[in-house]
């Protein structure tokens, strides 16, 4: 019978193939946090100013398509521009390209969303309330471009169908700032 002889390999050393990993590790977690470490977008509402309205129709149309006509009036509607100053600083290195601005109000009672006021009807709100158009000569603009490490400042300009109280008494209220290549922000709208 033969003898048994088990051979081993030499062994490898695996010592020099770790090392050459963790150093390639080591420098690419070092260029990704040189890359991201504070680069990011910060949003702040630097002031608000709150406008009631209060429209009253004295006229009102019924089902029968017949219209009432008096000298007092028969319905009115009542509402709140909130007019925030934004200031957004971006600290990427790309540039960011607004895509809307939306606000949740909470009056502790529930919760309200609306959506900023568009370009296109700014001029019918300043139209109709002509006192609103030095509050509003620097509208922040959905499709704006902020470059790298630019900052940009103007106004949003937000309706909520509440009363000036139900305004003042709120538990909350935030701004979100959405953006088409980056995640939204959300801003504390102050309490006065």
């Amino acid at each position: 019978m033969a003898d048994l002889t088990f051979a081993q390999s030499s062994r490898r050393n695996y010592a020099v193939p770790i090392l050459i990993a963790v150093l390639i590790l080591g420098a690419v977690a070092t260029m990704v946090n040189h890359h991201l470490s504070g680069r990011t977008v910060k949003a702040a509402i630097t002031h608000t100013e709150v406008f009631p309205i209060r429209v009253t129709f004295k006229s009102q149309q019924q089902a029968q398509g017949f219209k009432v006509l008096s000298d007092k009036p028969v319905s009115h509607d009542e509402g709140v521009y909130v007019f925030a100053a934004v200031h957004i600083e971006n600290h990427l290195t790309d540039p960011l390209f607004l895509k809307d601005f939306h606000a949740v109000l909470d009056t502790g009672n529930g919760q309200l969303g609306t959506s900023a006021i568009e370009q296109a009807d700014l001029s019918a709100v300043t139209a109709a309330f002509p006192e609103l158009k030095s509050k509003i000569a620097n509208p922040l603009l959905r499709e704006s471009t902020v470059s790298p490490g630019m900052t940009a400042d103007g106004v949003v300009v937000l309706q909520f169908p509440i009363t000036q109280a139900m305004w003042d008494g709120r538990k909350s209220a935030a701004l979100t700032i959405d953006f088409y290549h980056q995640d939204s922000i959300a801003v504390t709208i102050p309490k006065p």
